[in-house]
């Protein structure tokens, strides 16, 4: 497996090379105003949680939300914590809902515990929404899905709660500010959101894995592809444009991508372009998907 579509960005690649020859225009992007644009739900001082974590908690916030996934296990939280586990007890294999380690140590993993969990916080006609429960959830998926990305790291809090980590436990890892500011950034997406609901079809972290590149999104609304940055300051990143196009060049034409678009969360932002709209205001000319996914794809080897 290579290198993420964020890697060849952060590093002089061929690909980067390719992209800041072929689409360097960020300044000819149309988008809805966004230098005096207030921050809704500013940053806190200090953090209660670190700035990164607050926005993955966020993106697992809202897909909790809108959808409970079908496979706990196919999801970036649950190899997160295998990675933890293997950290805790060594690898294990899997028996049901149990898993038993090389050492003989039975573990029920706390990722079927979370998603039940939120399923209660949830609410139903009966039941109001809990969402302080559903951010705390939010906070432990997002500390397992760094684990999955960026490896166990020796001071991870996660460490010390071991392979099968009690749910009061996991959950008190989430500060009620770090909460608290989550529910606001939700609350926030209700009305920055509401343009792209209701829905007839979701996907919830797509998959974009092709050709040896791992890459995976935060929502596929309708044909949108839209990627979700909880940032103190209002912008568009150029960055961030390829990336997200980047997605769309892997998948080919699978999913019918004709639209992608930014959310700044704390500023309840929504910028939304045609993918080769979008394509020819960063290369300043006429130019369409087809035309540059070759070219696309030849630069990332």
């Amino acid at each position: 497996m290579g290198f993420p579509i964020t890697w060849h960005l952060a590093n002089e690649s061929p690909l980067r090379q390719w992209l800041e020859a072929r689409l360097p225009h960020v300044h000819h992007v149309p988008a809805p105003p966004l230098r005096r644009q207030r921050a809704i739900v500013p940053r806190r001082w200090p953090d209660a949680l670190p700035a990164w974590l607050i926005g993955m908690a966020f993106d697992w916030r809202l897909r909790i939300g809108i959808e409970l996934p079908d496979d706990p296990f196919g999801t970036t939280a649950y190899a997160g914590w295998c990675q933890v586990r293997d950290v805790v007890s060594g690898p294990a294999r899997f028996t049901d809902a149990v898993l038993v380690s090389d050492r003989g140590i039975a573990h029920r993993n706390p990722i079927t515990q979370l998603f039940a969990a939120a399923h209660q916080a949830r609410g139903d006609d009966d039941r109001l929404r809990d969402e302080m429960q559903l951010a705390r959830i939010a906070v432990a998926l997002a500390r397992y899905e760094d684990c999955y990305r960026g490896g166990v790291r020796p001071s991870e809090p996660l460490v010390p709660l071991g392979a099968a980590p009690d749910l009061p436990a996991l959950l008190a890892l989430c500060p009620d500010a770090a909460a608290d500011e989550i529910a606001r950034l939700t609350a926030a997406a209700r009305r920055g959101l509401a343009p792209l609901f209701p829905a007839e079809s979701i996907e919830l972290n797509p998959d974009f894995t092709a050709r040896g590149t791992p890459a995976d999104g935060d929502l596929v609304i309708d044909g949108l592809l839209l990627d979700l940055k909880t940032v103190t300051r209002p912008e568009i990143q150029l960055e961030w444009l390829w990336q997200i196009l980047g997605y769309v060049f892997l998948d080919e034409g699978r999913r019918g991508i004709e639209r992608v678009g930014l959310y700044l969360s704390r500023h309840a932002w929504l910028g939304t372009w045609d993918v080769d709209e979008l394509l020819s205001a960063l290369a300043g000319q006429d130019v369409a998907e087809a035309e540059l996914r070759d070219e696309f794809l030849a630069a990332l080897g």
